[in-house]
């Protein structure tokens, strides 16, 4: 059996007040092996580490440790740990949405096959003082050539690999478990594709989803790019809707175009003014976009950066409707022009996402 080390903390959803810690911990993890978020051979963290990183008893996490080995869904080595047994996870078809959602029939039905790129503008030469301007002579270069190199000299493993245009199939694995297990992303590496950067990611998605004159949702203040790609460059509407201490203000948008395409938000952290999403609105927003038949593109903006706590869950794992195209970044700290970022959904409707490593030698 492959082994997979995990050294990201588990995402565990909030404990219900009449569960006990042990039935409900018990119920997380099992949950989690059945659902694939935590593959076979994955190694679980040991149980003070848990205990500490999820503010239980040691004790508790014992207890559920133990249950867990006593019927086969984990095996305990001397010297290994505690792993993931190879169990079968719950029938992808069986759970499959049957119907894909209205967004996506839509798109369907009205499908063209889209023209040459015309009028295309040149980038503006960026000035000082760049917003997620990192200190680029901290960026280990050295290190970063050596393994470039090593790798680049052991190519029979990737180079002669079959191609596929979703991108590396390595690299989707690692991305699918890293959001799984430190997300609470429901997706698949099936389910992820690599395009070149967020703007190109957010303009295929607007191509795809929207025709001009669509209204779309749009945070106010919020990311300019976003509305580029839907305005400028698709034509959509965009629907300016206001946000609070809580977020995107749900009540104000069914006001102000309770029909709309789509909405695009940014619930982790807020873009620009930082605050998170609360969860009742998080429920409307995804209970709007299910009786609409409405698309929402959640952009996991900084979801690892934190004062204090642990990141919010993302989105895309409350949503039971297939409505969430979501869109996460990873390594974002050390260099503005090498970001891993990813776009999924659940249940295999829409998955995108990116590795932008655009002029590398020009960042060192």
């Amino acid at each position: 059996m492959p082994k997979a080390i995990s050294s990201y903390e588990l995402t565990l959803a909030v404990r219900p007040k009449h569960q006990t810690l042990t039935s409900w911990l018990y119920g997380e993890l099992r949950g989690a092996i059945l659902q694939g978020k935590l593959a076979p051979g994955t190694r679980l963290p040991a149980s003070r580490d848990f205990a500490i990183q999820h503010r239980l008893s040691r004790g508790t996490v014992v207890s559920v440790f133990e249950r867990l080995q006593d019927e086969g869904y984990v095996f305990c080595r001397v010297g290994a740990g505690t792993r993931v047994n190879r169990l079968a996870t719950l029938n992808a078809a069986a759970t499959r949405q049957r119907t894909p959602p209205a967004y996506i029939r839509r798109v369907v039905s009205a499908y063209k096959r889209p023209k040459a790129w015309v009028d295309v503008e040149r980038a503006i030469r960026p000035g000082p003082f760049q917003m997620r301007d990192p200190a680029l002579t901290e960026f280990p270069a050295h290190l970063w050539a050596s393994i470039a190199a090593r790798r680049s000299r052991n190519f029979t493993s990737w180079l002669r690999s079959a191609g596929d245009g979703r991108g590396y199939r390595p690299l989707r694995e690692a991305i699918a478990h890293y959001l799984a297990v430190s997300r609470g992303v429901r997706c698949s590496p099936d389910q992820v594709i690599v395009v070149s950067g967020i703007q190109q990611a957010l303009d295929l998605l607007a191509r795809v989803l929207l025709k001009p004159g669509d209204p779309v949702w749009m945070e106010d203040p919020g990311y300019f790019g976003a509305e580029i790609a839907f305005r400028s460059n698709i034509g959509a509407k965009i629907v300016p809707i206001p946000v609070d201490e809580q977020g995107l203000n749900v009540d104000a948008g069914l006001k102000l175009c309770p029909h709309a395409k789509g909405a695009y938000v940014t619930p982790a952290h807020q873009f620009p003014l930082g605050m998170t999403m609360s969860l009742k609105r998080r429920m409307e927003l995804l209970r709007w976009a299910s009786r609409a038949g409405a698309f929402i593109i959640e952009d996991d903006y900084d979801s690892e950066y934190r004062f204090e706590g642990r990141p919010v869950p993302a989105l895309q794992g409350l949503d039971r409707n297939s409505s969430v195209i979501s869109s996460a970044r990873s390594v974002s700290c050390y260099s503005p022009r090498c970001v891993l970022a990813t776009w999924f959904c659940r249940r295999r409707w829409w998955t995108v996402s990116w590795l932008s490593a655009t002029k590398p030698t020009s960042a060192m």
